[in-house]
């Protein structure tokens, strides 16, 4: 079977580190407002421009993973964060 993994790498102190994988798509939104933790949306599938279900993750610096919440029907290219990484605005349909 073909299944796409996608994975979140670290790059500190000369080194390259990766902290998290997944199969479907992964699309990187930012940091949290402590630094501690990254946020990023990812699909079952592959990300398109059809609406789609997304779950909105924070992985930890440490690996550490947890879905935030689910939202459905969800134009994933248009999922930004605020600067302050409290928010994230998206199109739904």
């Amino acid at each position: 079977s073909n299944k796409m993994i996608f994975g979140l790498w670290l790059w500190e102190a000369g080194k390259t580190r990766k902290i998290f994988s997944a199969e479907g798509g992964l699309r990187l939104l930012g940091w949290s407002n402590s630094g501690e933790e990254i946020l990023l949306e990812a699909t079952d599938g592959v990300m398109n421009q059809m609406p789609l279900d997304v779950k909105l993750l924070k992985v930890a610096l440490t690996g550490e993973s947890r879905i935030l919440t689910i939202f459905r029907n969800v134009y994933a290219s248009t999922m930004t964060l605020s600067a302050d990484g409290k928010t994230v605005a998206f199109t739904a349909r």
